[in-house]
């Protein structure tokens, strides 16, 4: 597993408040507790902040984060905690932000792409673009991925994995609504261009006009499917804000 210089930017925070709040002398120690010593790439006569850096990028390479977090907080003294948690959520909201908004298709951008798309070519974009974010927000709720114990607010593992799994079945929900959908238009490329009624309210799609496609089912079980993908995504959206970090959405 390789970690880019453009993922560890998500964690410069966390960095920062352990270099300037724990001891150097710990760091070799946490790594060895967290089985990554051997595997870390430690610079010659590194500064404490590349020191933990290394650590922590061992740590995310073999999936073992959330015990990186877990002996970092037991380091930490009581006078440093808010802090600390103000670190890890400035974690939260980058990881949040990496999800959701910056390397792939917005969840704000493609809940607004499957209400507004007015042919069956362009709900079929809108279910790529869908499918690209659901896989993304799934690779982050697994165990073990580097974002899931960051990205997740709760107060212990048990929580963690709670969450995760909820998120990821709902996440999975969406997946397959999504792959009907794309069933349906993907497979009708030649009718993409059959026009569908603008929408009035994300639950009523309203009737549809132009040229029918030779089974007049088609509209009928791509609305459906649309509807069930808008419904099973704002069931998605709500799980992130409330679990792992509230951020308004864009004007």
């Amino acid at each position: 597993m390789t970690i880019s210089e453009e993922e560890l930017v998500d964690y410069v925070t966390l960095v920062d408040f352990i270099a300037d709040n724990v001891e150097t002398d710990e760091a070799r120690s946490l790594a060895r507790r967290i089985g990554v010593d051997s595997k870390t790439k430690y610079p010659p006569e590194p500064t404490g902040k590349q020191l933990w850096q290394a650590i922590l990028e061992a740590a995310l390479k073999n999936k073992c984060s959330e015990r990186f977090v877990c002996e970092v907080r037991k380091l930490v003294g009581e006078s440093d905690r808010a802090n600390f948690e103000q670190a890890m959520r400035a974690c939260r909201v980058a990881q949040y932000q990496t999800i959701v908004r910056h390397r792939n298709p917005d969840l704000y951008s493609v809940s607004g792409q499957l209400t507004s798309a007015r042919t069956l070519g362009e709900l079929g974009e809108a279910g790529k673009a869908c499918r690209e974010l659901v896989l993304r927000i799934l690779s982050a709720v697994e165990v073990g991925s580097a974002e899931r114990s960051i990205l997740i607010a709760a107060s212990n593992t048990a929580d963690v994995d709670k969450l995760a799994e909820r998120i990821g079945t709902h996440a999975l929900n969406l997946l397959a609504t999504i792959d009907r959908l794309l069933d349906l238009t993907e497979g009708n490329e030649e009718h993409g261009g059959v026009q569908l009624h603008a929408p009035q309210h994300p639950d009523d799609f309203g009737p549809f006009e132009g040229a029918a496609p030779p089974d007049p089912q088609l509209l009928t079980l791509a609305r459906n499917a649309r509807s069930a993908a808008w419904a099973h995504l704002q069931r998605v959206l709500i799980l992130l804000i409330r679990n792992t970090v509230m951020l308004d959405p864009p004007l």
